[in-house]
């Protein structure tokens, strides 16, 4: 079975927030049966994911979209005393 391959694009507020994100993902980047480039380039973070099967596609999306989600969440409380999503 040929490798699954997926792309998220992201478009940040300001450039040290894309940066700040591709950093803390840096940490966590191993996928079990696949791989993730990180490429951060002025506000626009993209994560390339590549996976050996829908399985490990899926956990490393679901992985990776909700470590996004607790860094935005983190930063809205850290910017507004308080998060927008809560």
């Amino acid at each position: 079975m040929p490798n699954l391959k997926t792309r998220i694009e992201f478009e940040f507020p300001s450039e040290e927030l894309a940066r700040n994100i591709a950093f803390a993902l840096e940490v966590n980047k191993k996928i079990n049966r696949g791989k993730l480039v990180i490429t951060s380039t002025g506000k626009k973070l993209v994560l390339d994911f590549e996976a050996e099967d829908e399985t490990a596609l899926r956990a490393a999306l679901n992985t990776h979209l909700r470590l996004v989600d607790m860094i935005l969440n983190a930063w809205e409380v850290v910017e507004n005393g308080r998060s927008k999503r809560c």
